[in-house]
């Protein structure tokens, strides 16, 4: 199986999906996001890189919202990964 052939749907908060969305609005080009897992300690290996992740709001609107193309996990401390 190739990493195109691979998806993951990921969870996502809907005041970090406005965020992203004021700032693209905005003209501002979005070419990188990061995520995060606050409690796991393991490493994210749903996904060879390459593979796409899309991206859906918790309740109440359960949609798929975004989309992107899987290329690292790497693991940092909360005060180095923070933008």
């Amino acid at each position: 199986m190739s990493p195109t052939d691979s998806a993951y749907v990921m969870l996502t908060d809907r005041r970090w999906f406005d965020q992203l969305q004021s700032m693209a609005g905005a003209g501002r080009a979005i070419d990188n996001v990061n995520f995060w897992r606050p409690s796991s300690q393991d490493r994210f290996r749903a996904l060879p890189r390459g593979g796409q992740v899309f991206f859906r709001l918790k309740a109440p609107v359960n949609a798929i919202v975004g989309f992107g193309t899987f290329v690292a996990d790497i693991h940092e401390q909360v005060g180095r990964a923070h933008v």
